[in-house]
């Protein structure tokens, strides 16, 4: 998984409950350790958000 990677190399955990979300396909170049950034270019793409949970934690979730 693509959250899974970028969370190797962040100190910021990105994570996907949502079953929806997660079956997603994300295929390109995204720079290692900035979670922010593929949020956001994630958000532009598909029909969701960014939720952050506290200074360590961001969620991926459906728009919606």
């Amino acid at each position: 998984a693509a959250s899974a990677e970028l969370n190797r190399y962040s100190t910021i955990r990105l994570v996907v409950r949502d079953p929806a979300v997660a079956q997603l396909r994300v295929t390109g170049v995204f720079k290692a350790g900035d979670p922010a950034r593929f949020g956001r270019t994630l958000s532009q793409i598909y029909p969701v958000r960014i939720v952050r949970h506290g200074p360590g934690e961001m969620e991926i979730v459906p728009a919606a």
